[in-house]
């Protein structure tokens, strides 16, 4: 009897071994593109907390004050600076910081004396907090710098 094809059984036997072959790589796949994802966010993060920490150190030195709570970081943040939206919460208008589409990021600004140097050197803290969509768990990048009096 001349065999010109494959039977049933061989077929499903080399299904079976490509898909036990192929899962691991699919596997690979979507944990690389659920890193990726997480890691675009964090480096987002870091890009918001860089940016509020330069235009905070950037400004006089009498002027660096904290900006407390958990503040969303609005897209209109991008028009209103560090330094104006300081001003903006002392006159009593920090509704208007709320106005705008609102990013999956907040943060706040913790702002000290040094102990070392009280009254010449102040410590700026800026914390920015961001969600994971998969795993909905809240992170937080941090960066510090300090302003001298000068």
């Amino acid at each position: 009897m001349d065999k010109k094809g494959m039977t049933l059984v061989e077929v499903m036997v080399a299904l079976f071994i490509i898909a036990i072959c192929i899962t691991p790589v699919f596997n690979s796949f979507l944990l690389s593109t659920r890193n990726t994802g997480s890691s675009e966010k964090e480096i987002m993060a870091l890009e918001l907390a860089q940016g509020l920490l330069e235009e905070a150190v950037g400004c006089n030195f009498d002027q660096i004050t904290s900006v407390p709570g958990n503040r969303p970081f609005n897209r209109i943040d991008s028009r209103f600076g560090y330094l104006e939206s300081i001003n903006l919460m002392q006159q009593g208008l920090a509704d208007q910081l709320a106005a705008g589409e609102d990013t999956d990021f907040s943060y706040n600004l913790e702002v000290g004396s040094d102990p070392d140097y009280p009254g010449t050197m102040k410590i700026i803290k800026v914390n920015v907090y961001y969600q994971e969509k998969l795993t909905g768990s809240l992170k937080k990048v941090v960066l510090t710098g300090a302003k001298a009096r000068g």
